[in-house]
């Protein structure tokens, strides 16, 4: 091969390589923010919905939670009708290990389920930092479908349930 062949060809080379940005051919190692796992600050406020099944109103019992560092508020509700509307402070320690465990619930695999499915539950999990949507979840639970996403949801908000006793404000 001549040495003008060879030129060119070495030219062809490194000019595709800066089209193309290589990733670690170029030098770049860093990881892109989206194999990052984001963090939960200390400003971040979560609201996580439960939507109860079609039942009657007596048993029927949907609830909202927001959360910030130092406050959870609560609404229980069955059809519309408000059952408790309650602000509780938060322990630091709750706030602690939802920043720890945060990652648990990022990119989990939600599926849409069918239209009209009768007897499913819903969640929804929004946790913001600012003007950032750093989770954002709509879980319908009908028919099996998203389960795995559901427990995943509840298992990390399961703290703060227990510290406003969820399950007496449901009854």
């Amino acid at each position: 091969m001549s040495t003008r062949r060879a030129m060119a060809a070495i030219g062809s080379v490194v000019i595709a390589l800066s089209i193309t940005g290589c990733g670690e051919a170029n030098g770049d190692l860093s990881p892109s923010r989206d194999d990052e796992p984001l963090e939960l600050s200390d400003n971040a406020t979560i609201t996580y919905r439960f939507g109860d099944s079609s039942v009657p109103p007596e048993y029927h019992r949907s609830f909202e939670i927001t959360v910030t560092i130092d406050k959870v508020l609560v609404v229980v509700d069955s059809y519309g009708d408000v059952l408790a509307d309650e602000s509780v402070e938060l322990d630091s320690d709750v706030w602690e290990e939802l920043q720890d465990t945060f990652e648990s619930v990022q990119g989990l695999d939600v599926e849409r389920g069918d239209i009209g499915c009768t007897g499913g539950t819903s969640r929804s999990l929004l946790v913001e930092d600012g003007n950032e949507e750093l989770v954002d979840l709509d879980i319908d639970v009908c028919g099996g479908t998203n389960e795995d996403a559901a427990d995943a949801v509840e298992e990390w908000i399961e703290p703060v349930l227990q510290a406003v006793d969820i399950e007496t404000l449901t009854e």
